[in-house]
């Protein structure tokens, strides 16, 4: 079973999606590394979750409004793709998860599969948004996609086995473990839970689940 670093490993003292955080889960041996991209103003792929960040004056600003020098003003940790890549180097798997944007998420996807084209062995794509999956196999379908699920109406949806027949995993929820393997999923595609902290998972790690996502690797 594969042990994947969400945002790398963090905790109290390491802060996520940072070189730190995914320097310390290579340290630790971790198969995967998993982290969340988003495009600055000045068309900088960085690695943040989320769609707004805190400036020093306390107001919430929208990540892809502001250039990479801002944005590293405001949080010197920042890191780009272009480091990941650079340190991880095929040493580990790893999983760009794309945020969804309308007004860039487009020309987001463009750069990412330029700047992976030759890292296609061991870089994957995933997202919540159909879209961004639609789009990047329509760009490079050679890229495994990873559907990234926290609904049950999606699994309990009978096409969704042959709607997202051109993904390579579905990335689940822990939450809906049960109803992952009621259904029989286990047995049929690559699965991987996040994020995973204290659950019991001995009869899905038995039915070959694939991997486990967690915020720190052990």
């Amino acid at each position: 079973m594969k042990m994947i670093a969400h945002r790398g490993h963090h905790n109290e003292r390491i802060p996520e999606n940072t070189m730190q955080a995914f320097s310390k889960a290579l340290e630790l041996g971790a198969d995967g590394i998993e982290t969340d991209l988003r495009l600055s103003l000045d068309e900088k792929i960085i690695l943040f979750h989320d769609a707004k960040i805190e400036d020093k004056k306390g107001k919430k600003r929208a990540v892809e409004a502001l250039t990479y020098r801002e944005l590293k003003e405001i949080k010197a940790d920042i890191p780009t793709l272009e480091e990941l890549l650079e340190v991880a180097d095929t040493k580990v798997t790893l999983i760009l998860e794309i945020k969804y944007d309308k007004k860039t998420y487009k020309r987001l996807c463009e750069l990412v599969i330029r700047q992976i084209k030759d890292m296609l062995e061991w870089v994957e794509i995933s997202c919540f948004d159909d879209r961004v999956l639609t789009y990047i196999y329509e760009l490079n379908p050679a890229i495994r996609l990873h559907k990234l699920i926290d609904k049950k109406a999606i699994l309990l949806d009978e096409n969704m086995e042959d709607k997202y027949a051109f993904v390579s995993y579905f990335d689940i929820d822990v939450k809906l473990y049960n109803l992952v393997f009621e259904k029989g999923l286990l047995a049929k595609h690559k699965i991987i839970f996040w994020t995973v902290k204290n659950e019991v998972l001995t009869k899905e790690t038995e039915a070959e689940l694939y991997g486990v996502m967690k915020d720190e690797v052990r």
